[in-house]
């Protein structure tokens, strides 16, 4: 499984928060189903931040969601700033995937510099 799976939950958990209206409580509902999934990859690759994340947001709705807090508002914002924390470290989780691919077919390391090709391709 890929990062690309968990990046486009992100994203779609980013544009349906976008959509969500504080003063409808009820439409952070359907991220839910969103949030189950992305912890559910985060998860299975052992990215344990992330799925902490995913928890907290979970929280954050159920709080919004059974009108226990006083500020909608306060805790919308702590739910962008949780997707955009998860954003961000996606696009770093990407880059040290991308270095640890150019790692592997460093070939310098695997073939010694003194080494007569003809002896490695015996034909």
């Amino acid at each position: 499984m890929s990062l690309e799976k968990i990046e486009n939950l992100v994203e779609k958990l980013s544009c349906d928060l976008i959509l969500a209206d504080p003063d409808e409580p009820e439409s952070l509902s359907s991220l839910l189903p969103i949030l189950k999934q992305a912890h559910d990859k985060y998860r299975k690759l052992s990215l344990n931040d992330g799925a902490k994340e995913i928890l907290r947001a979970r929280k954050i709705i159920d709080l919004v969601l059974k009108n226990n807090t006083k500020d909608v508002n306060k805790e919308m914002g702590n739910l962008n700033d949780i997707v955009s924390g998860l954003s961000s470290s996606i696009i770093d989780l990407k880059a040290a995937d991308q270095v640890q691919d150019s790692e592997d077919l460093n070939f310098k390391d695997s073939i010694p510099v003194d080494t007569n090709l003809n002896d490695i391709y015996d034909d």
